[in-house]
């Protein structure tokens, strides 16, 4: 054919369409306009066995990190997979490291591994076997988003870059001192001490170079927060109190780092085939340096590590800075509240929560809505607001038996609310439950005869009925409360074409 197709490969039953009973070679499938022709992808047994099953465990992943991972909407997800140079799942723990962001994270049993909070961008990934760098990629991240990711280690088993950063395998070093707010503390380290220092390297067997004892240096980090960033030489090598591996002997310069807290600087001697350990104090930063120095973004990392840290007070004064200038943060509103809950303040907690929820749905996030929701109504049982928010989510996702209990709820907290007798009309009517629906609208338009919903609501019901008169007056009772220019817009809205034709036919 004259346009060109794609391939798609699959093995067994592990591609499934719906509605479909069997695919088998050579059919053509046809995604988003483009055309594919299956064929079978010849696997090895083992495989077989292994990349099937893991497959299936990434999927998994994914699906539960959409439906339940969010926590945060600015930042996004890597789901991923690490293949040897054979292409089967490196069973052996590896290490994952983004060198641009300090993080580093480690695959489990099955060859898995997921990176989150990462913020939105391209950002270079590394596979590390045995602490050597033998894979390099990119992946692109977006907000609120899964990316999924599979690293296959070279054939060589090089390192694709230039060598000039340290691997990251596991290693350590001591030394700590007091930081000096923007200034570069230079840390000198204690004399070997047998309490400090030991001998990690493990005899080897004779090597084709001879050698019986690690030619590399180990720094094992401890520092006071968790997360905390270590750079050697300029080369960020990860992120954590980890043991760092790998590294060139001699005498190397290392920043310590962590959003919200004073930077801390110095040097440290490492020696091959030997460990040293790195101990840190970092300090939080003063009020009085993040208003000279941090924007709205500082603002909310700094806030978001105070918070992680149990530093709600700290966290509380960040989020409010960034709240000032941003008002339509709306994650910053959610991690406030987590911090203000945390520090007992119920009250403020919930009016945060409900503020974020707010601009959530506004934003389109409905998720992280119901989310925010969710965390009022453990904190305050008893809010029609928030009852009568996640009422409307429940429809949205046509979850209406869901939405009808919320309703309902609401309803016996507050027998006078106009709002909920109109979203469980609403519910009634999404079950075609017309005459109950009926009923609903016409408690809330007693209550509040203003509410275009309820009469809406009830000519749509009526005419579902199939009470053309019904509707006729419903309408003429529309009128008589709203404005011309409400009724203009009822006319005028093809949501109620519908409708406007009805009222024209019975008019005549």
């Amino acid at each position: 054919m004259a346009r060109g197709r794609g391939v798609a490969y699959f093995a067994g039953n592990y591609i499934k369409v719906t509605g479909w009973h069997q695919l088998r070679e050579g059919d053509e499938l046809r995604i988003n306009d483009r055309e594919y022709i299956l064929k079978k992808k010849r696997f090895g047994g083992n495989t077989t066995v292994w990349v099937g099953g893991i497959l299936g465990l990434v999927l998994l992943i994914v699906g539960i990190a959409y439906v339940f991972g969010r926590d945060s909407l600015e930042h996004g997800r890597i789901v991923g997979i690490a293949l040897d140079d054979s292409n089967q799942p490196y069973v052996q723990q590896a290490t994952i490291r983004f060198p641009d962001l300090g993080k580093t994270v480690t695959t489990d049993g099955q060859a898995l591994f997921i990176a989150d909070d990462l913020p939105p961008g391209s950002h270079k990934v590394e596979l590390l076997m045995d602490g050597k760098v033998v894979a390099v990629d990119h992946a692109t991240v977006a907000g609120g988003r899964i990316t999924t990711l599979a690293l296959r280690a070279t054939p060589t088993g090089q390192s694709p870059t230039d060598g000039q950063s340290p691997t990251a395998e596991q290693l350590t070093a001591t030394g700590s001192a007091p930081p000096t707010p923007r200034e570069t503390v230079v840390q000198t380290p204690p004399r070997k001490s047998k309490t400090r220092t030991a001998r990690t390297g493990k005899r080897r067997s004779k090597s084709s170079g001879g050698t019986t004892t690690s030619r590399y240096a180990k720094l094992a980090l401890e520092a006071n927060v968790e997360g905390a960033k270590l750079t050697l030489d300029g080369s960020t090598i990860g992120a954590g109190n980890l043991t760092y591996t790998r590294l060139e002997p001699g005498r190397h310069k290392y920043v310590v780092s962590r959003d919200g807290y004073y930077d801390v600087a110095g040097t440290v001697e490492l020696r091959a085939g030997r460990t040293r350990t790195l101990k840190v104090t970092l300090q939080p930063l003063s009020s009085e340096t993040k208003a000279e120095t941090y924007d709205e973004q500082d603002f909310l990392q700094s806030g978001r590590a105070a918070l992680e840290d149990g530093r709600y007070a700290d966290a509380v004064t960040d989020l409010s800075a960034v709240i000032e200038n941003q008002p339509s943060n709306a994650t910053a509103y959610r991690l406030r509240g987590d911090a203000l809950a945390a520090q007992g303040e119920t009250a403020k907690a919930v009016e945060d929560y409900i503020r974020a929820a707010e601009i959530y749905r506004f934003e389109g996030e409905t998720g992280a809505a119901m989310t925010a929701y969710n965390r009022v109504l453990e904190l305050h049982p008893k809010s029609t607001t928030a009852l009568l928010g996640r009422g409307d989510l429940y429809l949205a996702r046509g979850e209406e038996i869901a939405a009808v209990t919320d309703f309902e709820r609401a309803i016996r907290l507050d027998k006078h609310n106009a709002q909920a007798y109109v979203g469980l009309g609403r519910a009634r009517y999404r079950q075609g439950l017309y005459k109950q629906a009926v009923k609903q609208f016409k408690n809330a338009r007693s209550l509040d005869n203003t509410l275009l919903e309820a009469h809406r609501g009830l000519m749509l019901s009526y005419l579902k009925l199939g009470k053309l008169k019904d509707v006729q007056k419903a309408y003429e009772r529309f009128v008589k409360a709203a404005s011309e220019e409400q009724v203009s817009r009822f006319l005028q809205d093809p949501k109620n074409e519908a409708l406007v034709r009805v009222l024209e036919a019975t008019a005549r």
